[in-house]
């Protein structure tokens, strides 16, 4: 057993906030601890149901994050960052918080993930509901080409779900047959064209 998550079951405030949870009385605050304080709490508390934790910014939902993943020594939560919110036209914007918003919310509805951080700007932004989330998702499945007697042959390590090898080759182009399959992947693939 981790010992972050004995020592959280022994604090006073700990106590007070599950009885609170079990009985129904929901949100719970906690304030007048530290941050890591209340890092710990969230990740015992995670035990009980999925967290979100309103911070006072996106810095310290990072921070927060942070702690909490490292006592976990897992990745148990993530951040939910805010949008960018552009009123005029610009040619080159980035993409990279929808992208972030997006998987963390896939994270937290496919169960990967027990405690989101967020900022109180990006919890007062809408969001995709939950079951349009689950609906428009879909994984990709994974792929390996292999050169037939090909002297660059390597083996990659087999990504951390669903255990497939990837097999690739240093052999320059034109130089001899492949052949690619397909690997079953987990979840559902793309919806048909």
């Amino acid at each position: 057993m981790n010992i972050f998550y004995e020592m959280a079951s022994r604090l006073g405030f700990y106590k007070d906030v599950k009885n609170c949870l079990l009985k129904g009385f929901t949100p719970c605050a906690v304030t007048g601890v530290s941050n890591i304080h209340k890092a710990q709490t969230a990740m015992a508390l995670s035990r009980l149901s999925p967290c979100l934790v309103i911070c006072d910014d996106e810095a310290s939902a990072i921070r927060m994050t942070g702690d909490i993943n490292e006592m976990a020594g897992e990745q148990l939560a993530c951040v939910f960052p805010a949008k960018d919110l552009n009123f005029a036209y610009m040619e080159g914007v980035s993409r990279e918080y929808e992208h972030k918003r997006l998987e963390a919310l896939s994270l937290i509805t496919q169960g990967k993930c027990k405690i989101i951080a967020a900022s109180m700007e990006a919890c007062l932004q809408g969001t995709i509901p939950q079951d349009k989330l689950k609906e428009f998702s879909f994984e990709i499945k994974t792929v390996f080409c292999k050169h037939i007697d090909s002297p660059f042959e390597e083996t990659l390590p087999a990504p951390s779900e669903g255990g497939q090898l990837v097999r690739t080759s240093a052999r320059p182009a034109g130089t001899g047959r492949s052949r690619c399959n397909s690997v079953p992947a987990s979840g559902p693939g793309p919806p048909p064209p």
